[in-house]
């Protein structure tokens, strides 16, 4: 599965900082976002050995501007992140009103 490129050229997108081994918790919304898209993994399904060794990976593909463009952009990144499989049963249940405040809570709380 091909990803589509960001900056290219070997580079992350303009006005994006390059990725370095000391950003893994920085990084980790954009990093748990990759994984789910291009893995179908789980950060916190898998051993520190085994999610240190694909932020490696991950980390090469960033600062060569690999990576889908919304990677790059830190909200788009944690918006659609999904931390676990677990599906809460509430969830399904929530009416059009509910889920649009729970929507508008997390983008408030996200901006600050």
């Amino acid at each position: 599965k091909r990803e589509r490129k960001g900056g290219g050229a070997g580079a992350p997108p303009a006005g994006v900082e390059p990725c370095s081994e000391d950003d893994y918790f920085r990084r980790t919304a954009e990093f748990q976002r990759w994984l789910q898209e291009s893995r179908g993994q789980f950060l916190q399904e898998m051993p520190s050995e085994e999610s240190r060794r694909l932020f490696s990976k991950f980390r090469v593909k960033w600062n060569s501007g690999e990576l889908a463009s919304h990677l790059y952009n830190a909200t788009s990144a944690a918006s659609g992140n999904q931390r676990t499989r677990h599906t809460w049963a509430f969830a399904n249940s929530l009416s059009a009103a509910e889920q649009l405040q729970l929507e508008s809570t997390r983008d408030s709380i996200q901006a600050q």
